[in-house]
């Protein structure tokens, strides 16, 4: 092995672990850390607030939330998105009680939230509580 192919080797590969150090990173912290992303249902006035926190330290980038809220017959969906999330971000959705035609409080039907791990690695999160 020449020097020139030598060095396009090593390039190569510090050029590989540049790009998936993030990806690697988001999930030891994501092993190491339960609470990663931490997401609650809460009422408040005249509208229930669904929010989700970040606390992971690896942005991630093109994120879309939504979560489905159901009571009776009726089903509640609504999204927000955000161009980054970073260390203790958070997404705020609003339910107003007019909106969920006064009902009781709804329950949780689902959550997912996708986008990118640092504008690289696509992602899809599906949460669908037990008996929601």
């Amino acid at each position: 092995m020449n020097v020139a192919h030598a060095a396009i080797v090593i390039v190569g590969l510090v050029l590989l672990a540049m790009i998936t150090t993030p990806l690697a990173l988001l999930i030891k912290e994501a092993l190491e850390n339960p609470t990663i992303l931490n997401a609650s249902v809460q009422e408040e006035n005249d509208m229930f607030v669904v929010l989700l926190t970040y606390n992971g330290s690896i942005k991630l980038t093109d994120v879309n939330f939504t979560t489905i809220l159901g009571s009776n017959d009726h089903v509640f969906k609504k999204s927000a998105t955000a161009s980054v999330l970073t260390r203790n971000s958070t997404l705020i959705l609003t339910f107003p009680k007019n909106e969920t035609n006064g009902t009781s409080k709804p329950t949780l039907r689902e959550m997912i939230l996708s986008g990118k791990v640092d504008g690289l690695y696509p992602f899809r999160i599906t949460y669908k509580p037990e008996g929601g």
